[in-house]
């Protein structure tokens, strides 16, 4: 093992204090920590970005320059202060471009794309303690070219990802034990995707996802999930108008699902920012216009407020790269544009301090375009929080919970139309009981970050609908068929006619038509288990003798369908006059329209004449059949009058049809015939 540790210290530099604007919040800060082209010793071009320590500090790499101009490995205190505590020597490792992780055992681990025992790349290990010690080379079928960062199992072995080599040289899934014993788990073959330049990340189920730089169905790229032992699902393949070319990692975030970046695609093609659930459903968030930033090449990271936060390699004012948000509300703003003296090329992603500012690091830009590393004081808010369910109409009381993704947020509601704030309101710990209607008002607020804004909800708790009579009360001739409904599914109505009001266990349970046959009042209650009951509704009805009403047909408004129509004298018709149908087939019809009929259950009564030509005939009211067929010839009713009752129907008030249908023709009958002398609607 070689002890590559470079005691050289550099001091905090602050040499730029930038200010960027940004719409609708207080203007973000950029302090150049440490500008790279001004130290012989830390390199410069750190195209990796920095991570926190467990003892505090800050991690990175640089690419090129320091000592034998390969790169090196530094601590970063909060205060800024960086001591190099390895040097790539270019032999056996070169500078790498993937982050550095933190194992279980304290020491950083990482990937370098060149050097080692065939050129083609290491995985090494760095202790502040002890050094630089290569653990493993690749050797191109076992893959080359690792540009990632690494990721601790749940098992303790390491996984990565390799841009080339494997079985097809379009990269690897690898699995390395702490000893440095490397295992290819899984060779890329386009289908599955290829040339993958981010690292895995570890979701909850102990699997890792990844993306894969090409490949796929559309050649754009893949999301996929690969288990500890190898076995490897495409999970969403990109298309372009969702992204192309994603580089940089994944992260799980607070709601449980993936989040990343694509380089291109996107709505303007600039590259987008996505989120992918654990089952594979991918949702494009965000497109960059270029504006607000271009190309992003490495992963997102949540900060304390719940927002998403990102650099971008190139856009921006001066086209040299921007750090943006994406706020829960979907809204993606530039926080910070660079201009090439405070930083250019942004390849990594950022890292949050204890402080809750960003660190970051620029591969070029600055002293001798040699890149820099920046922190950025962005006033940061608590996530606004949000009601489960959401506001709404609803008919039975709601368990409500509220919640922020802001880590450590306390939240304050009120009840009672008050504004809540870091102060004011009841502190939420438990989900709410909501029994009737009320208006929520709720503030997260948390140490580090402002509150959030206030945010209100609105609950409507309603029983449910109140029953309706069809007919409604009122004064009918004759017994009335009572529906009685409410609008919401599921209901049970009970009604009473006794003069008692009806309860959930008072009262008859209604199963279908009520017949009120004398006068009465009904009162119906709707109730459903978990909901508020509804109203009493109540209707009275007045019942009156029924009441007989007589239509003569030749005094109608009447229209053949099919063939011809006359009114013949006869002095035996009742009005001396009736109506024939000169019909030539079946399906021939006449329509009668009724005028002004009371709402009523009636009694259909036709008064006909038969003759030798004579068919049958159906009748309908209103477009439905009504009674049986009546034959209008027979050899003892011809030239004869005749009366046919055709059953019970109720009529609302208002106009109806009555349809007289040739349905077909006696056999001893010479033809189709039907008439109509009068119609005769009797009350029941």
């Amino acid at each position: 093992m070689k002890d590559n540790r470079i005691p050289a210290v550099i001091g905090l530099l602050l040499v730029l204090g930038l200010v960027a604007p940004v719409f609708g919040q207080a203007p973000c800060t950029l302090n150049i920590i440490a500008d790279l082209g001004t130290s012989d010793t830390v390199g410069g071009h750190p195209y990796s970005g920095l991570i926190r320590g467990s003892d505090g500090n800050f991690y990175g790499m640089t690419a090129g320059s320091g000592n034998g101009s390969y790169g090196t490995v530094f601590q970063m205190t909060p205060t800024g202060v960086l001591t190099v505590i390895a040097a790539f020597d270019g032999v056996n490792e070169a500078g790498g471009v993937g982050n550095l992780m933190q194992a279980a055992d304290g020491n950083f681990y990482g990937t370098t794309q060149g050097g080692g025992e065939a050129s083609l790349g290491t995985v090494f290990r760095v202790s502040p303690l002890t050094g630089l010690t290569i653990m493993a080379s690749f050797n191109g079928a076992n893959g080359s070219d690792p540009c990632a960062s690494l990721t601790q199992g749940n098992d303790g072995n390491f996984y990565g990802t390799t841009y080339s080599g494997g079985g097809g040289d379009l990269g690897t899934v690898f699995k390395m034990t702490p000893a440095g014993e490397l295992t290819t788990l899984v060779s890329f073959d386009a289908t599955n995707g290829s040339n993958p330049c981010a690292g895995l990340a570890k979701g909850s189920d102990g699997s890792f996802y990844g993306v894969a730089w090409g490949g796929g169905s559309n050649d754009m790229g893949t999301v996929f999930r690969v288990t500890p032992s190898g076995v490897l699902t495409v999970l969403a393949a990109f298309s372009g108008s969702n992204g192309a070319h994603p580089t940089g990692s994944l992260i799980q975030g607070s709601d449980g699902n993936f989040y990343g970046t694509t380089t291109n695609g996107g709505t303007n093609g600039y590259g987008s920012v996505f989120s992918m659930t654990p089952a594979g459903s991918l949702n494009s968030l965000a497109s960059f216009n270029f504006t607000d930033g271009a190309c992003p090449y490495s992963q997102l990271v949540q900060g304390s407020d719940g927002g998403f936060y990102g650099t971008t390699e190139t856009g921006g004012d001066s086209y040299n790269g921007t750090v943006f948000r994406l706020a829960q509300d979907g809204v993606l703003s530039s926080l910070f544009s660079f201009s090439g003296t405070d930083g250019a090329k942004l390849y990594a992603g950022l890292v949050q301090g204890a402080d809750g500012t960003f660190y970051g690091t620029a591969a070029n830009g600055g002293t001798d375009d040699a890149g820099v590393i920046f922190q950025l004081i962005v006033p940061l808010q608590a996530a606004a929080p949000t009601f489960n369910p959401a506001a709404g109409t609803y008919l039975s009381a709601q368990t409500v919970t509220i919640a922020s993704t802001t880590s450590g947020a306390t939240i304050r509601y009120t009840a009672d139309g008050s504004t809540p704030t870091a102060t004011h309101g009841t502190v939420y710990s438990v989900p709410l009981m909501i029994a009737e209607s009320v208006q929520l008002r709720a503030i997260a607020v948390a140490d580090g970050v402002g509150a959030s804004a206030v945010v209100a909800a609105d609950y409507v708790i309603r029983p449910i609908s109140a029953p309706v009579f069809t007919p409604s009360g009122g004064t009918y001739h004759g017994s009335q068929v009572v529906t009685i409904a409410t609008a919401d599914s599921g209901a049970t109505i009970r009604y009473t006619i006794d003069g008692s009001t009806p309860t959930r266990t008072h009262g008859i349970v209604y199963c279908g038509q009520l017949t009120i046959s004398a006068s009465t009042t009904v009162k119906a209650k709707a109730y459903r288990t978990g909901s508020l009951d509804s109203d009493v509704s109540i209707a009275r009805f007045i019942i009156l003798p029924p009441q007989t009403l007589d239509f003569e047909a030749e005094n109608l408004s009447y229209t053949g369908k099919g063939a011809n129509v006359r009114v013949v004298c006869d002095r035996r018709a009742s009005g001396g006059r009736l109506v024939e149908l000169m019909a030539d087939d079946t399906g021939d019809s006449i329509d009668f329209k009724l005028h002004a009929v009371p709402a009523e259950l009636y009694q259909l009564r036709l008064t006909w004449k038969g003759d030798e030509g004579g068919g049958i005939v159906r009748i309908n009211v209103d477009g439905k059949a009504v009674g049986c067929p009546l034959d209008q010839y027979s050899a003892g009713n011809a030239e004869r009058y005749g009366t046919t009752a055709f059953g019970s129907i109720y009529l609302s008030a208002g106009d109806h049809v009555v349809s007289l249908v040739v349905a077909g023709r006696n056999r001893c009958s010479r033809g189709f015939l039907i008439s109509a002398d009068k119609f005769t609607v009797v009350g029941q």
